[in-house]
Parts: structure tokens; C-alpha cells; sequence
């Protein structure tokens, strides 16, 4: 025992002296408060394998942070040194197996003391150290040398080490108190071996969850989505149909999963490791990386399925790269196969990157495929990001969910069983880099295909800075908790090996809006945003620097109050601060003159700032929807109010991806008390007249800045419905479409003349949205000569709306009504 003593220290020492060759990665935002440590009791570090290096390391990371230092006792004291650690087992020369599924000896005394002294508490701290994230390729000749083997010897491990030395990985696990183990029938022994078994399944979660499972190639991805019974069936009936040999069939197919599939290579993810940091440092003051503690310990149990927001090609980058830093494994990502161009396609697929056509055309066995890859990779236990927008939002609102990929993702879900959660993601910009270009398409310009010129062109945006980034986590959809709250008896099921359960679409469409709600609901509120927000929202685009500052605190304040149950947050405090970064990173210009300074958005830049603006109008929309109906009314009944706002809600919340645990009047309730607190609103003395304030006060002008910000849509859903009043009460036979393009034309003409905020980027078929939800709702229907009726309750909502307009746009609906 003296020799085996004699010999570690030696051993540490020598390792000591090779501390600093070691460049240590710690998994934690804060170590001393990630895992809840007993102020009074010892604590056992747990280091899987025996290793006199790993100890060393160990011990310099606890004095870093204020751990209690783990202290080498080749025979653990019970009562003396307040930190130790223990192996779990020995390492082989060539080879580490798990022939000793028993205890070790320390862990067992350690056990047997405390079934005799209960008030002793050792609290045991899994402690993982891998070298490298390197998770080893399938088949791979050399992972001798690249990746730390979990089953390897200790010539392996001494290779590892000096190829890894300046990649190590550390992750504490959660402490596990020893007096949690006991009950009162289970014995000393048997409290050993439930310990070990509990702290041997920590170890695989988070080997899982930091380096996931080995990476396939594609021959073998290949061969396995090609025995699938749902491709068998694929190629059965596409011979059936086609008349083409199995040979080709199989050469067909084969093609395929090679134009979809991932080709990872860990030394490409080292290398975007590298790159990424720099190009973020030229692009961007900094990425604020936000509400991601949670993701690393449900990694352990459950597959990830990112799920972000798309507003820029760069989201790519960000999601894959920040989640990789953030010590979890670098997720597969769907991109849309208009990337796939070199040199950026091969460079992409090589990371992780695997493509989708944007149409699948009809075509069934390349359905069948994409659906069985999917599988394949969840079944393996890889980690999806997609975009489930489909494509780059242009507005800077949400697009309607495109939910294929969703679908396919539910439907292994169901096949196999096992545990994944939708992680939402909101991104936002200070500058978005391709705003410009969005402006034009909307303007009318062409979509430029995404190539190697354009690649090239794109070189200027490193020429400056854009601001910050923000990259936000949103609350997780775990789709078994789901499932059992909106289906109980789903485990009863047949999930579909080939084909997808009728009732299936249902929930993925649910889930999909549940996803788009919580990227909302997770929304940073850039500075710049929020300044260009209230400049676009005055009538010439311009306002003084006192009024612009007073506006941006007395929102932030009321955005603070109006969401105090989600995750809203401002990223910037300081209104001097905001001023300046709208400066600096948007088209807002400034006047001086003896009087101070005017802050001013021309009609030109104004087109490409509401994007920034539309990033939060899902924030404001209720808010403004109410201050809109004081636009034009001194004072409101408080019922009157309530009921026509509620009618309106619904259809925002749906359009917008508005979450609420309140119902809609108890919604609108608690915005109107928000804005009354602020002093936006006044109360009567009795509580049943709202009354807007005085026209000389500033709180009249900051009441009118909300309105405008969302009043562009609530004045659009007024005018289409005081559209479809005139040909109800007239009878005349119409379509979706005229009333759609009469309405737009009105809208237009009255944002011409000054009538309506600005129309500039209302999300697409909103509209028709409208139209559809009025159908669904039974408001309007329509019968077999294409005449439209309206209900009772279309009219009361008519009447609401209308009270959003001004007097002029209302009368002049009363004369195109009379041309009719």
C-alpha cells in the first residue's frame, strides 16, 4: 500500500508540472451554484476511471472555484478531510471492460459508515473529463489516436492525452446525497451498488449528451434506411408504377440519401470552432447567448430538436456553433438545398449540414427517404435543428410554420418512444445583414439565387459592425408530456412504421404554433428595435430627443408589465444607450438645432426599418390595439371596450403567435390596467368610462405612438371588414379575392393620405387569414351564389372596428359603399 502511495504521489506531482500544457473547457455559467452543496458535509468528487492526471485536475478547477479540495486518501477518512474523491474503476493496458460490476472499496466503507452514523452526509459529485469531443466515426481505423474511447486501455487513454491535451472537457454532475440512497429496509450493500448504478447512468447521460453517438458515414446510413420497411414499400410502389427495376430503383435511392445526407467530420466542426469566433467578432459587437442553464441537463435524458426563428442566413452559424460551445453535441441542420452550391454545400455537409429540396414535388420515394432519415438520425440519438419558417422571414414577423419536417420528426417520435424535447429559439439582430436585399423582393425585384458570385459579393458586410446578436432559448416542448396532456392514451396507439396516423397532423400543426408562441414569448428586444419602433409610429417619422427617451422608458416599462409571466426581456436599460445604437446600426438620423436635437426616419430608409419594428409588434399588438380605439374617441365604456378588444384578440393572438394563460378578456383586462397604471388611460370615478388624456399632455401623444405602432393591422382588419358589411347588406355576389384586393386598395390609398400607419410589411395572406378565421368562427358564411351573410356578432365586431378609423377614412367607406 505504501508503494501504491509513494507511486500516485509521484504521479501527481509529474502531472502537476504538466498543468499548464492543459487547456481546460468547464461546462458551467456558475460552478459554485450549479449543483446545491450541503455547507456542513463532505464532499466525494467521482472520477469514473483511476487516473493520477484527472485527480490533478480535479483539484486545480475546486481551488479555482471554491470547492472544497479534494484530498488524495488512499484509505478515505470518514470524519478527517472535508473534500475526497474515488474511482469507480481501473483502466486495462489495451483494453477497459466492466467485468467488476461491484463497488469499489472506498465507496463501500463511505456507504457502510453512513448506514451507522445518519446525521453523516457525504455528498457524492459526479465529475466527467473527457479529452476532446471528438465522439469517433463509425468504422474508423484511427480512432486510436482522435477520440476519447470510453472502453479504452490506458496506452489509448496515453495517446488521447497528448493529442487532446488543449481540448479537455469538464462537467460536473449533480451532487447526490448519500441519506437520499437509503430507506429503511435496503442494506449497506445494496445502497452501494444503487449509488453506483445511479452514478454510472449520470456518466453515460452526459458522455451522450457532450458527445452524443458516434458519427455514421454515409455507406452506413445508406444500408440502414435502405432495410427499412417504409422504403421497401417506397421502392415496391414506385416499381409498380414507373415499371423500373429493382437495380435502378435501388441506384435511385442510393443517389438520394447521398444528395440529403450529412457527411460530419469532426475536424471540419474544429475547424468552424475556429473560424466562427472571428467572423462573429468582425460581424458583431458581441452574441448575447441567453436562458441555455436548462439545455445541458435535458440533453442527459432527452434528443434535442432545435427549433428557431429564421431571419438571416447567419442563424445557421450561430445556432450550430453556440450550441457546440455551449458544451452540448453540434446538432444536424436542414437547410434548404439552395445552399448546397460550392463551395459552401460540401463545406456545410462536412459540419453537419444536410439538405431538403424545397419542393418534394409529388415525388414519394424521395419522402419515404428524407421521413426515414430523420428517423434514422433520432433513432441514433443526433441532436436536429431546423427552421421550421421554412424560409427568411422578409417582413420581420413570423411565417406561417411549414410543418413536413415537424411531422417527420412527431412520427419517429411515436415509432420508437423515446424521450425528445422542441427547444424554440428566438433570433434577433441590432442589423440584420440581408434587410436591404428583403426590401427590394418585397419591392417587386427577383430572389437572387444563392451561388458562388453572390457568396463573393457578400464580403462586404465584414467591411462594419452590425451590432449585436441575440440568441434566445425559449421554454421546452417535451412531446411526451404533450402527448399526455392532449392525448392520454397515446401509448395505446399504433405510432406507424410505414404510415403516419391519421390523427397525427393535428398535433403537429398544434405543436408547431406552440413552438412559434414560445420563440415569441422568448423575444430580446433589441435597442434598436424599440427606438425605431416609436420614430416609425409619429405621424412625420420624427420626434425630439426628450419626448423619443421619455417614449422608449415608458414602453420598456409597460412591455416589462404587460408580460411579467414570459421571458421578455429589454436588452438595453439605458435610453442614451438605445439612442446611440439606433444611431449607429440603423437608418435613424439626427437634426440639432438651438432647440435640441430631432431624431428622423425618411420615407425611403423607413421601408427597410419596419422589419426591426414587425421583430416586436407580436409584443405591443394588444396594447396597441387598445390605445387604436382611443385614436379617434376621447372616452370608451370600460364593458364596450372589453368586449369589442376580445373579439379582436383572438384573431392577433393566432396570426401574431400571441401566447396568453389568460382568457382573452382577462388578456385585455390586464393590458387596460397596464396602460392605466402608466397613466396612458384614465379611469372614471365610477370604473366604467375609460378616458384617453388631454391633448396637451404627453401622455396623449405617447397614447397615439402606441396606437400607430400595430395599427396598421387592426385598421387593415377594420377596413376589410367594414369592405365585406357593404356587399353583406347590399347582397352582392363576391369572392375572397375582390374583397381582399379592394380592401388592400383602400388600405393603400388612406396610407397615401396620411389616414393609417404604415402598411409596410404586414405579413402575407394576413387578410385572407382574417376572412377564413371569420368563416371558421360562423361570423360570415356563404352560400351557393356567392353572397355573403353576416351574423349577429360579425356586426358587433364590424361596429368595433370601425371605431379604430378616423372619421374621414369612415366616411369615405360610406361613399364607395354608395358606389357599389
Amino acid at each position: 500500500m505504501k508503494r501504491n502511495h509513494l507511486f500516485s504521489n509521484i504521479i501527481r506531482r509529474l502531472a502537476s508540472l504538466l498543468r499548464p500544457l492543459f487547456r481546460i473547457t468547464l461546462h458551467h455559467e456558475n460552478l459554485a451554484t450549479d449543483f446545491a452543496l450541503l455547507p456542513n458535509q463532505p464532499v466525494c468528487y467521482v472520477i469514473k476511471y483511476q487516473s493520477a492526471i484527472e485527480a490533478m485536475l480535479l483539484e486545480s478547477i475546486c481551488k479555482q472555484h471554491d470547492l472544497p479540495p479534494p484530498h488524495y486518501l488512499p484509505e478515505p477518512s470518514l470524519t478527517g478531510a472535508k473534500g475526497t474523491y474515488i474511482f469507480l474503476q481501473k483502466r486495462g493496458w489495451l483494453k477497459t471492460t466492466n467485468k467488476n460490476p461491484a463497488p469499489p472499496a472506498p465507496l463501500n466503507n463511505i456507504v457502510s459508515y453512513g448506514k451507522i452514523h445518519p446525521e453523516y452526509n457525504m455528498q457524492f459529485v459526479p465529475v466527467h473529463i473527457y479529452w476532446g469531443r471528438n465522439p469517433g466515426k463509425e468504422d474508423s481505423a484511427l480512432k486510436l489516436l482522435f477520440f476519447d474511447d470510453e472502453f479504452s486501455g490506458l496506452v489509448q487513454r496515453f495517446l488521447t492525452i497528448i493529442y487532446q491535451a488543449r481540448r479537455v472537457q469538464v462537467r460536473f454532475g449533480q451532487a447526490l446525497k448519500l441519506q437520499d440512497i437509503y430507506n429503511d429496509k435496503i442494506s449497506a450493500e445494496d445502497a452501494a451498488k444503487k449509488l453506483k448504478r445511479i452514478i454510472r447512468v449520470h456518466f453515460r447521460n452526459i458522455r451522450t449528451a457532450l458527445l452524443g453517438p458516434q458519427l455514421y458515414t454515409v455507406e452506413l446510413a445508406t444500408r440502414s434506411i435502405l432495410r427499412a420497411p417504409a422504403i421497401k414499400q417506397a421502392l415496391e410502389d414506385q416499381s409498380r408504377r414507373t415499371g423500373q427495376t429493382n437495380n435502378k430503383l435501388d441506384l435511385q435511392a442510393q443517389k438520394i440519401i447521398r444528395e440529403i445526407s450529412a457527411d460530419t467530420s469532426y475536424s471540419f466542426v474544429r475547424f468552424f470552432d475556429i473560424v466562427l469566433p472571428r467572423l462573429f467578432r468582425i460581424l458583431y459587437d458581441g452574441v448575447d447567448i441567453k436562458n441555455g442553464d436548462y439545455l445541458r441537463q435535458l440533453a442527459e435524458t432527452h434528443t434535442l430538436v432545435y427549433l428557431p426563428c429564421h431571419r438571416s442566413h447567419v442563424d445557421y452559424l450561430l445556432v450550430g456553433f453556440f450550441i457546440h460551445a455551449f458544451g452540448l453535441m453540434s446538432p444536424h441542420i436542414g437547410g434548404g438545398d439552395n445552399l448546397n452550391f460550392w463551395p459552401v454545400g460540401p463545406l456545410l455537409r462536412r459540419a453537419g449540414a444536410f439538405f431538403l429540396r424545397r419542393k418534394f414535388g409529388g415525388n414519394r420515394l424521395y419522402s419515404a427517404i428524407f421521413n426515414e432519415y430523420i428517423h434514422y438520425l433520432i433513432s441514433k440519438g443526433h441532436p436536429l435543428a431546423f427552421f421550421p419558417e421554412g424560409g427568411r422571414s422578409r417582413t420581420g414577423f413570423l411565417l406561417q410554420p411549414k410543418t413536413g419536417m415537424l411531422a417527420m420528426v412527431v412520427h419517429s417520435f411515436l415509432r420508437n418512444r423515446k424521450p425528445i424535447a422542441l427547444i424554440p429559439i428566438s433570433i434577433t439582430y441590432d442589423q440584420v445583414i440581408e434587410v436591404e436585399t428583403y426590401q427590394k423582393e418585397l419591392s417587386g425585384s427577383k430572389k437572387e439565387k444563392e451561388n458562388i458570385s453572390g457568396l463573393l459579393k457578400a464580403t462586404r458586410v465584414l467591411r462594419k459592425k452590425h451590432g449585436k446578436a441575440y440568441l434566445k432559448f425559449g421554454s421546452p416542448i417535451d412531446l411526451e408530456n404533450y402527448f399526455d396532456e392532449h392525448l392520454p392514451n397515446w401509448r395505446d396507439l399504433d405510432g406507424g412504421e410505414i404510415v403516419r396516423p391519421s390523427w397525427l397532423s393535428q398535433h403537429v400543426a398544434e405543436l408547431a404554433k406552440l413552438n412559434f408562441e414560445r420563440i415569441n414569448d422568448a423575444t430580446v428586444i433589441s435597442p434598436v428595435a424599440l427606438i425605431v419602433a416609436i420614430i416609425l409610429a409619429t405621424p412625420q417619422r420624427a420626434l425630439s430627443e426628450d419626448d423619443l427617451l421619455d417614449a422608449f422608458t415608458l414602453f420598456k416599462n409597460f412591455l416589462i408589465k404587460a408580460h411579467d409571466q414570459k421571458q421578455i426581456e429589454v436588452s438595453c436599460d439605458d435610453p442614451q444607450a438605445a439612442l446611440a445604437s439606433a444611431l449607429t446600426y440603423s437608418k435613424v438620423m439626427q437634426h440639432g438645432s438651438s432647440f435640441g436635437n430631432v431624431y428622423h426616419i425618411s420615407e425611403e430608409d423607413s421601408l427597410s426599418l419596419y422589419y426591426y419594428k414587425n421583430n416586436i409588434t407580436h409584443l405591443l399588438a394588444t396594447g396597441s390595439m387598445i390605445a387604436s380605439f382611443f385614436s379617434y374617441n376621447d372616452h370608451m365604456k370600460r364593458s364596450e371596450l372589453i368586449s369589442f378588444s376580445s373579439q379582436i384578440v383572438d384573431f392577433l393572438q393566432d396570426e401574431l403567435f400571441i401566447s396568453s394563460p389568460k382568457t382573452s378578456a382577462n388578456l385585455i383586462e390586464h393590458t387596460l390596467n397596464c396602460l392605466i397604471e402608466l397613466k396612458l388611460l384614465n379611469l372614471s370615478d365610477t370604473k366604467e368610462l375609460i378616458f384617453r388624456p388631454p391633448p396637451h399632455e404627453k401622455a396623449f401623444m405617447q397614447l397615439q405612438i402606441l396606437a400607430r405602432i400595430a395599427g396598421g393591422l387592426h385598421q387593415q382588419l377594420a377596413i376589410i371588414a367594414t369592405t365585406l358589411e357593404a356587399r353583406i347588406s347590399l347582397k352582392i355576389p363576391t369572392s375572397i379575392d375582390e374583397i381582399i384586393k379592394e380592401s388592400q386598395s383602400v388600405a393603400d390609398r388612406f396610407t397615401i393620405l396620411g389616414g393609417i400607419p404604415g402598411q409596410h410589411g404586414i405579413p402575407r395572406d394576413f387578410g385572407y387569414d382574417f376572412y377564413y378565421e371569420l368563416v371558421k368562427t360562423g361570423k360570415i358564411s356563404i352560400d351557393e351564389s356567392g353572397i355573403i351573410h353576416g351574423s349577429e356578432s360579425f356586426l358587433e365586431l364590424e361596429i368595433g372596428l370601425k371605431k379604430m378609423l378616423s372619421p374621414d377614412i369612415v366616411t369615405s367607406l360610406l361613399r364607395y359603399k354608395g358606389s357599389l
